[in-house]
């Protein structure tokens, strides 16, 4: 068993929102909106992440 860690951050920025569609070849929800993010590698802080 493992665990996964992600990360997701709200991009507001000069009145413009930051939104991701997913593409439709994705196995998991594709089409689906959602907001940027992605894993958090092992010690790593979330904050540090989002930024990469």
């Amino acid at each position: 068993m493992y665990q996964k860690i992600v990360c997701t951050g709200f991009i507001y920025h000069q009145g413009k929102t930051l939104i991701i569609k997913r593409s439709l070849r994705e196995a998991f929800l594709p089409g689906f909106y959602e907001l940027p993010g992605g894993k958090v590698d092992f010690g790593e802080n979330p904050e540090e992440a989002l930024k990469r």
